[in-house]
């Protein structure tokens, strides 16, 4: 067999997207995502992943040169579609850490809406099919890259197999925000064998804690991911029952 055939798990992309941002970017962003959905570091609810260009060049993109990988990097960047920040523990350690935004890649034209992928079917069986994102959206005239929707209406992520307990969560959670991330960290951690005491805790934090009562609600993705279900109340004072009340 020649060995210019594929014989380990390929680098996928789609047309829509390289015929959207390029074909380079494309590459990148798709890589980038593969690796989100792989590591488990999110924070406020988003998803990230570090390294260095060289790492990025050496490992990912071994065709290219360093420069053209920092060019592609800086470039998704300045189109808001990718997302760096330091979040070391030491801030003298430089290392970027990235993540995509999604909500700037749904801005996009309705054809690459679908563009990345969360999963492939690899020869060597270690990826898996998995959806395309998918958008929900009401008839309107045709936006502008990266610019939000106009009349306050905006795409939002759907999915097809939401378990009940995950939407039960979702109804009465006070904060609708990142619903595909809350998904996610739902399906990771199995909280469905739990729903029924996250959605318990969930009224006891809107009874009883008081950060919730002014206003201070971590994004449901967060919630879960540091989970707060856990935390436990005093017995509530005579003051609070005649809030609650």
């Amino acid at each position: 067999m020649s060995p210019l055939l594929i014989s380990e798990p390929p680098l996928q992309v789609l047309p829509s997207l390289a015929k959207a941002i390029g074909l380079n970017e494309a590459i990148v962003l798709q890589q980038l995502h593969y690796w989100l959905i792989k590591r488990d570091h999110v924070v406020d609810g988003r998803p990230w992943v570090y390294g260095t260009y060289e790492y990025w060049q050496k490992e990912n993109f071994g065709w290219w040169h360093i420069d053209t990988v920092k060019r592609i990097f800086t470039a998704l960047e300045k189109r808001g579609l990718v997302k760096s920040a330091n979040l070391n523990a030491r801030k003298i350690d430089r290392t970027k850490w990235y993540t995509i935004d999604y909500d700037a890649l749904l801005y996009l034209h309705p054809s690459v809406q679908n563009a990345l992928t969360i999963g492939a079917e690899c020869p060597d069986g270690q990826g898996k099919m998995a959806r395309s994102l998918k958008t929900e959206t009401s008839p309107e005239k045709e936006e502008s890259p990266y610019s939000p929707p106009k009349g306050g209406t905006r795409r939002r992520y759907v999915s097809e197999d939401y378990h009940a307990t995950f939407l039960q969560f979702w109804d009465i959670y006070p904060v609708k925000k990142d619903k595909w991330r809350a998904w996610r960290i739902w399906k990771r951690d199995n909280l469905a064998s739990i729903g029924a005491k996250i959605c318990a805790s969930v009224d006891q934090h809107k009874k009883y804690d008081m950060g919730w009562k002014k206003g201070y609600v971590k994004h449901p993705a967060t919630y879960l991911n540091d989970k707060c279900w856990q935390d436990e109340f005093d017995s509530p004072t005579t003051d609070v029952l005649k809030v609650v009340i």
